[in-house]
């Protein structure tokens, strides 16, 4: 692998977007994109590329001990429309310091090796822009999993958003069944500023992890009401691992776990404090009726951690599932392996089922009840997979 090949396909493509007529959806102007990372320059690299020459501001907020190159550096500092920050630490650490640089009226939160559909991100801030009463828009979303080579890409399933809606007029009504249902729709949702910046940029480091991310999902439903987007406009990588940054701070311990252990109660308290004092600021709510809501938007949230939890039945079905993935994986080459799950899917008539193919077959497909694909979106997913074939080529090229 050739970083400094990688660096010169990035420079090279930043140079040749200053020719380029921009001709993204006016609205985009209007949208910061906030990209942390942590240990994965070359996919940063590939997000500047991707965005290069579009009318949304990238900004990165880079958490790696070490920044990228100063050539790199010296050209993102050259983009209007590029932010780099080199932020050592915690992700938590990174969203709070990055919510302070975000100057436009939206922002949308997207990982390091994903990508987000121009034509998409456009209909949700229309859709915004029409509903003055929405804090927050997502559209619909698909994983995909390049060829080690980049050379094929297949697609599957994403989040369950299908016309979500949490528009209650009600404040304890919208949150609590919003987290009794809890299905991730704020996470990478674009939102109005500042409540972007009260949101993912006011999370706390807690114990769990989890709690991060609760904590952002019950700020959004205080602020206002979500609403989705037929559009696909997320395309959800498995190209990598999830990063632990610290080892004091891992995966190991559950949300519903930290809210349940003694330990935690002073940590537990401080958590409630801080959201039920954004819903008396927000909602003009007393203090008392704040923190009832919130522990009952926690403790609906932890019952469907409950009611989620695998059966020994689930997971046994699960491991063997997962020897017969493997064995298959041994067997037959990257595209043969999903093109027969796509197959399996069809022929068994599976809704959504692990994997719906190449980009054609996902354009033929004719059950709409779970995205859409526009054609711009069309366009687009094509050119996500010109560039994923690009990068790979170069990523891959040996000195």
């Amino acid at each position: 692998m050739s970083t400094a090949d990688l660096e010169a396909w990035c420079l090279s493509a930043l140079r040749e977007s200053k020719s380029r007529k921009c001709d993204d959806p006016g609205s985009l102007s209007e949208l910061t994109v906030v990209v942390p990372s942590y240990g994965r320059p070359d996919f940063l690299l590939r997000q500047a590329v991707y965005w290069s020459g579009a009318a949304a501001t990238l900004l990165i907020a880079d958490g790696s001990p070490e920044p990228l190159s100063a050539r790199v550096r010296e050209a993102f500092a050259a983009e209007p429309k590029i932010q780099y920050l080199h932020l050592p630490g915690d992700v938590v650490t990174r969203l709070n310091r990055a919510a302070g640089h975000i100057r436009t009226p939206y922002a949308v939160l997207l990982g390091d090796d994903e990508f987000l559909l121009r034509s998409g991100l456009s209909q949700a801030i229309n859709r915004l822009e029409n509903d003055p009463t929405l804090v927050a828009c997502i559209g619909q979303s698909l994983a995909f999993a390049p060829r080690s080579d980049g050379t094929h890409v297949t697609y599957g399933p994403g989040y369950a958003h299908w016309r979500f809606s949490a528009k209650q007029d009600d404040l304890k009504e919208r949150v609590v069944a919003s987290m009794a249902s809890y299905n991730a729709a704020t996470c990478y949702a674009v939102f109005r500023e500042p409540f972007w910046s009260r949101s993912w940029g006011a999370i706390r480091h807690w114990t769990s992890p989890y709690a991060s991310e609760v904590q952002q999902a019950i700020a959004t439903y205080i602020f206002g009401k979500v609403s989705t987007v037929d559009d696909v406009y997320w395309l959800r990588s498995t190209e990598n691992p999830s990063v632990a940054v610290t080892t004091d701070w891992g995966r190991n311990l559950p949300f519903a776990e930290w809210w349940l252990s003694p330990g935690f109660e002073q940590e537990r308290a401080s958590f409630v404090e801080t959201l039920a004092g954004e819903a008396v600021g927000e909602q003009r709510v007393s203090g008392i009726t704040a923190s009832a809501i919130v522990h009952d938007a926690v403790e609906a949230y932890v019952d469907l951690c409950r009611r989620r939890k695998p059966t020994k039945s689930s997971k046994f079905r699960a491991f063997a599932r997962q020897m017969v993935v493997k064995t298959l994986r041994a067997a037959l080459s990257e595209h043969d392996f999903h093109a027969m799950k796509a197959r399996t899917v069809r022929l068994l008539g599976l809704k959504g089922g692990e994997g719906f193919g190449s980009l054609a077959e996902v354009l033929c497909r004719t059950d709409r009840d779970a995205f859409v694909v526009s054609p711009e979106a069309a366009l687009e997913f094509a050119e996500v997979e010109h560039l994923i074939a690009e990068f790979y080529e170069v990523r891959l090229r040996k000195r």
